[in-house]
């Protein structure tokens, strides 16, 4: 899974005070908001434990941009995604606003196994969109790609 988050920092990988903080922007809905908190804890205390599949994540600059919340809630959510880089199966990858491509810029999340890439998800902001064909594959494949080659692990701010 390459998932890729060009202004925040992706929902898995929320620390709760970051998380608050967006929902005190007033740009998430509160209902969906608590929701999400309680998943997280979730996936936080499951995930590293259990065993699974690779995931990447690919972090925009912007999204480490104090805009919601204060700085300290953003330095101590950099910290948190900072500690996950030495995870087994995660690599957690900055790419500097000068490494986006133009074109696609909206988040998505790839999904591959061994045989390629079989689905994107398209978030939205009530949901998400899984796209099959296999042009869609191959444009988003490549610009997971691309993305990767621009990114750096030790680029945080």
């Amino acid at each position: 899974m390459t998932e890729w988050s060009p202004s925040l920092i992706p929902q898995s990988l929320q620390t709760v005070g970051y998380a608050q903080a967006l929902r005190e922007t007033g740009l998430l809905d509160p209902d969906t908001a608590d929701l999400r908190s309680l998943a997280r804890t979730v996936q936080q205390t499951t995930a590293p434990n259990e065993p699974g599949p690779r995931h990447t994540f690919l972090i925009g600059e912007a999204a480490t941009r104090a805009e919601a919340g204060s700085p300290a809630v953003l330095r101590d959510q950099l910290d948190a995604v900072t500690a996950l880089t030495r995870h087994p199966r995660m690599s957690v990858r900055f790419v500097p606003a000068t490494g986006c491509p133009s074109g696609l810029v909206e988040p998505f999340t790839l999904y591959e196994d061994r045989a390629g890439a079989f689905a994107i998800a398209v978030r939205h902001h009530q949901g998400a969109v899984f796209l099959t064909h296999d042009a869609a594959l191959a444009t988003y494949r490549k610009t997971a790609r691309s993305l990767q080659r621009r990114a750096t692990e030790n680029g945080w701010p």
